[in-house]
């Protein structure tokens, strides 16, 4: 991607969230159960994944699909973002 000069646009906040709920079973109460079984195999590959981002040199976009939480939830894209170190990326000017 960074050769091609290729955007990145993560999701982050949706994985992260999850990541630190792990252990709060509210949380994930009417959620499939079988989400919470890979997310708790899966955590430390996946917040590697987010390490990985922030620290490469791939040119990084913010926007969302929006499919993977309500719509008025959009706004926690931004700080999962720059929690994880990917938010250096970030620019304020329009695309």
């Amino acid at each position: 991607m960074e050769e091609r000069g290729v955007f990145l646009v993560p999701t982050q906040f949706m994985v992260l969230d999850a990541l630190d709920h792990l252990d709060d079973d509210s949380y994930w109460e009417g959620k499939d159960p079988a989400e919470r079984v890979k997310f708790t195999r899966y955590a430390d590959q996946l917040r590697h994944s987010a390490h990985n981002v922030a620290a490469s040199n791939v040119r990084i976009a913010f926007g969302t699909d929006a499919g993977m939480f309500p719509h008025a939830d959009n706004w926690r894209e931004f700080p999962a973002m720059v929690k994880s170190g990917a938010g250096r990326a970030l620019n304020a000017e329009p695309a």
